[in-house]
């Protein structure tokens, strides 16, 4: 076969996850710890940026939140096409890792005049929102477990709500909880299902035993079930955790 007609079997054949992908994991604890790190340090980048909003009592995360989460994990998405057809934008993107170039996964998404809020908008404008949906979709499929470790939803904000067309509900004064993407809550409100992943992936982070911990916060707080804690008990709960796994004077 001509080396031109090699080149382009190549390109053509079907896509399929690289080998790095799908090998098992020799330490799954070890993943999970490591994962929960990432996981806090990204909760600090998205609460410091605002960069997650709170919808229907659930937080969903914004396409840079997520792309910080790539970054965290060694990676970047890169464009790779983006066609259009009818007035309808499509893009491809994927993840890169960084180390050494690797493909991690690949995504598409697509923005077009049929949707009520980008009826009117320009061109580039749609060209420019399939891109940042497909990013958020790519940054999903590879890392949604760690984002739902950081108490997060695992999907972006963007394919829950279009950012740039404000709902009435959403159309709020901007008080400091509205540009941060929060609404206020009670302080005596049960903590979310995210948040007790948060506080499972921190005990991870910390090298604690789970069973251990969650019986030593669950008697200092007197409840039945880390989902009874408040909002108002969560600081405190994640500081003492960390005091835990530094070995500080409340240690398990």
């Amino acid at each position: 076969m001509p080396r031109g007609e090699e080149h382009l079997a190549i390109v053509a054949a079907p896509e399929a996850p690289p080998p790095a992908q799908i090998q098992a994991v020799d330490d799954p604890e070890a993943m999970l710890a490591a994962g929960a790190k990432k996981a806090a340090a990204l909760r600090k980048v998205v609460e410091q940026a605002g960069l997650a909003l709170d919808l229907g009592g659930k937080r969903y995360v914004r396409v840079e939140g997520w792309t910080s989460l790539a970054a965290l994990m060694g990676a970047v998405v890169r464009e790779v096409e983006v066609t259009e057809r009818d007035g309808a934008y499509t893009a491809v993107v994927e993840l890169v890792r960084l180390s050494d170039g690797l493909v991690l996964s690949r995504a598409s998404a697509e923005c077009g005049h049929d949707e009520e809020a980008w009826a009117k908008r320009p061109p580039y404008a749609r060209r420019s929102m399939a891109i940042t949906r497909a990013a958020g979709k790519v940054c999903r499929l590879a890392y949604s477990w760690v984002m739902a470790l950081a108490g997060y939803e695992p999907t972006p904000a963007e394919e829950i709500v279009d950012l740039q067309q404000p709902t009435k509900a959403q159309a709020a004064p901007q008080t400091q909880a509205a540009t941060s993407g929060r609404h206020p809550q009670p302080a005596d409100a049960k903590i979310t299902d995210g948040q007790v992943r948060l506080i499972r992936a921190r005990i991870l982070a910390a090298k604690l035993e789970m069973e251990p911990a969650v019986n030593r916060i669950k008697e200092r707080f007197q409840v039945q079930h880390l989902g009874d804690l408040t909002r108002a008990q969560l600081e405190e709960v994640l500081g003492l955790i960390e005091e835990w796994g530094k070995g500080g004077d409340r240690l398990l």
